[in-house]
């Protein structure tokens, strides 16, 4: 008996750190390219981690928003503008689980449009792990381990910051958010946990995601999100409760608390390969939730198209673009 519940939490451990390959990459970049405060991304975060390993009782992932990260880190966009990007979808995320508007657009997402948005994001996150294959650390030269948080500097957006913010990274990042942290989030969620992932709903993943970013804005921290690919890769190893989350979040936290001058120092020296090994078998498994369709012949190849679409264009074109022909199907049938 002791013994199962020794193995149980080591998979718990082990599999809480599931999703690093994604987080770590682009929290670094954030924080050297746009100045975002270590301490407040990573207590944030961790926060956050721990409060969905309590709620949900499952692994939910937390990650950095993808297209609002790598649009900050493309246009070197100053730490005010993540900050208020990530308020703007608080707000928006907590009108749509107070409205029920966000259970509304969740019926536009059948189940074919769902698993080719999971296949396209395995694809992708397979040629981003190729991509970590290749790359090479760039190791400090001084290795310098300072102890203590990095205070927040406060700084009022303007009203460039808030329209900049709301064009460039919040309407590209919406429907994104929508497929693949919501819907797709939900849909993954009980693939994986079953009757365990009674608490994984639209609504409850809306509130999250807006409670979460409203806090995170007011403390500096990224617009953070969940995902099915998250999701998959804390479950692919080992993690099946909640307490993977609380593991990780309180890493993250004591992370940002206590050696927040130091964060770069200490995760630098995880090496973009193995983290390279980790995203492609992550996306392999999430593609992969396209064999539930394997013996619905016509499903499966527009599932396939979809997933497709996602990976040739990007990720809130082609999500849109099934949305919208979807809906002009309908109505041409009707």
């Amino acid at each position: 008996m002791n013994g199962n519940i020794i193995k149980n939490n080591i998979k718990e451990f082990i599999g809480s750190f599931g999703d690093i390959g994604t987080f770590i990459p682009l929290a670094i970049s954030l924080i050297l390219i746009n100045g975002i405060n270590p301490t407040s991304l990573f207590v944030v975060a961790g926060m956050t981690y721990v409060l969905c390993g309590l709620y949900f009782k499952i692994p939910m992932p937390v990650q950095p928003m993808k297209m609002i990260a790598v649009a900050a880190i493309a246009t070197g966009a100053e730490p005010e503008r993540l900050t208020v990007a990530g308020i703007i979808i608080g707000i928006l995320f907590i009108v749509f689980y107070t409205t029920k508007i966000i259970e509304i657009v969740n019926k536009f997402f059948n189940p074919v449009i769902v698993k080719g948005i999971q296949f396209g994001l395995g694809i992708m996150l397979i040629i981003n792990g190729i991509k970590l294959l290749f790359k090479y650390n760039n190791y400090p030269s001084n290795i310098l381990f300072d102890f203590g948080p990095v205070i927040p500097n406060y700084n009022f957006p303007s009203i460039n910051d808030f329209l900049f913010a709301f064009i460039v990274f919040v309407l590209p990042q919406l429907p994104v958010t929508i497929g693949n942290s919501i819907v797709a989030t939900v849909d993954a969620s009980k693939v994986y946990f079953k009757g365990n992932s009674v608490r994984v709903t639209p609504s409850t993943l809306s509130f999250s995601l807006g409670l979460a970013n409203i806090v995170s804005g007011i403390l500096g921290g990224i617009p953070l999100c969940h995902g099915s690919g998250g999701l998959t890769a804390h479950y692919c190893f080992g993690a099946r409760t909640g307490k993977a989350g609380i593991i990780i979040g309180t890493v993250f936290v004591l992370l940002g608390i206590f050696f927040g001058k130091s964060i770069i120092n200490i995760v630098s020296f995880i090496p973009f390969s193995v983290l390279g090994v980790f995203i492609i078998y992550v996306g392999i498994r999430h593609a992969l939730l396209i064999k539930c369709l394997f013996n619905q012949k016509q499903n499966l190849i527009l599932s396939t198209l979809i997933g497709v679409l996602c990976v040739i264009i990007n990720l809130p074109a082609a999500i849109s673009i099934v949305l919208i022909s979807n809906l002009i199907f309908k109505f041409a049938v009707k």
